[in-house]
C-alpha cells in the first residue's frame, strides 16, 4: 500500500483572494511575462532524528527521510501565489499547496526496500508553480530521489557499493539502527571513516549517526581539509540521527569523520550516507 508525504507547515490558503489584487488595466492588459522562478532542483536533508512507521530491526528499509524544498519568484507586477504539486509513482500530479504564499514544503522523502530490486518509490518528485498578479505562471520540476548506503557501504536502494575505509580500531554494533540493524563503532581517538564519490553538481550528502550520553564529539573532513565539528551526545540514547548534510559541487570529492574521543565519552557509531539526486 502506497503512502503519500506528509505536511509538515501551516498552510495559508489564499484560494483566490490574490485575483482580487488592485493592478492598472492598461499595466494588466500588456503584461503577458511569467515570473522568474528559482527552485531548489533537488531536495535538501534536514538535519534531526530521521522518523519511521516501522521497526528498523525487522523492516531494513530507509524511509520517511525529512527534506525541504525552497522556492522564490520574481515579476514586474509582483507573484500573487504559489502551487506545489506532488508527482505519486504511476499516477496524475496531486496538490499539496494551492494559492499559497508559502515559500516552502518539508515532507517526508521516498520509501526504498531493497527487497523490491534496488528500490521502489512512492513519490516521483513535485511541481512548483508562480503565478503573477495578472495570470501568467511558470512552472519547474523538482526532481527527488535517495540512495542509501549503510556503513559497510551496502546500497538499500540500488546495485551499487560505497566504499567506505576505516583506519583505527573499528567494530560492528548491533542496534536499532538504519537500514540493516547494525554500525560501525569506536573509542579510538583519531579513528577515521572516510569514503570518496564523484558528485554531480547539486546532489545533496548527509550522515547518519547514533546521539547518546557516552557519544563523542567528530570532526569531519572535505578533500582533506577540516570542515565542521559535530558534537553526537545527546542526554537520551538515539539511534538514525542526520547530523550533518550538505550540497556538492561537480566532481570527486573525499568526505572523512574523525572521533575526538571526548573524554568520558569516547563513543562513536556510525550508521549510513543519504546521497540526495
Amino acid at each position: 500500500m502506497r503512502r503519500f508525504t506528509r505536511l509538515f507547515l501551516s498552510t495559508t490558503m489564499l484560494v483566490g483572494v490574490m485575483w482580487g489584487t488592485q493592478l492598472p488595466l492598461a499595466h494588466a492588459a500588456f503584461d503577458q511575462t511569467p515570473p522568474t522562478l528559482t527552485v531548489n532542483v533537488r531536495p535538501s536533508f534536514v538535519v534531526g532524528d530521521i522518523v519511521t512507521d516501522s521497526p528498523i530491526e525487522t523492516v531494513h528499509y530507509a524511509s520517511d527521510i525529512e527534506q525541504l524544498i525552497q522556492w522564490s519568484a520574481i515579476d514586474d507586477v509582483g507573484v500573487c501565489s504559489y502551487d506545489l504539486f506532488a508527482v505519486p509513482a504511476g499516477a496524475p500530479p496531486e496538490p499539496i499547496l494551492e494559492f499559497t504564499q508559502e515559500t516552502q514544503y518539508t515532507f517526508l522523502g521516498s520509501d526504498y526496500n531493497g527487497d523490491f530490486g534496488g528500490g521502489t518509490s512512492i513519490i516521483d518528485g513535485f511541481y512548483v508553480t508562480a503565478r503573477d498578479c495578472t495570470g501568467n505562471a511558470t512552472t519547474k520540476a523538482v526532481d527527488e530521489h535517495i540512495n542509501t548506503y549503510q556503513e559497510d557501504g551496502t546500497s538499500a536502494t540500488d546495485f551499487n557499493v560505497q566504499a567506505i575505509t576505516y583506519t583505527g580500531t573499528w567494530s560492528q554494533n548491533n542496534c536499532d539502527c538504519f537500514l540493516a540493524g547494525h554500525t560501525a563503532t569506536t573509542t579510538r581517538g583519531g579513528a577515521r571513516a572516510t569514503f570518496t564519490r564523484t558528485f554531480e553538481a547539486g546532489d545533496e550528502v548527509a550522515l547518519v549517526m547514533g546521539e547518546g550520553p557516552l557519544r563523542s564529539v567528530i570532526s569531519i573532513r572535505l578533500d582533506g581539509k577540516w570542515l565542521m565539528n559535530v558534537d553526537t551526545f545527546a542526554p537520551v540514547t538515539t539511534n538514525r540521527v542526520i547530523v550533518f548534510e550538505r550540497t556538492m559541487s561537480a566532481g570527486s570529492h573525499t568526505l572523512a569523520i574523525v572521533n575526538h574521543a571526548t573524554p568520558g565519552r569516547q563513543h562513536v557509531d556510525f550508521d549510513a550516507i543519504l546521497i540526495g539526486r
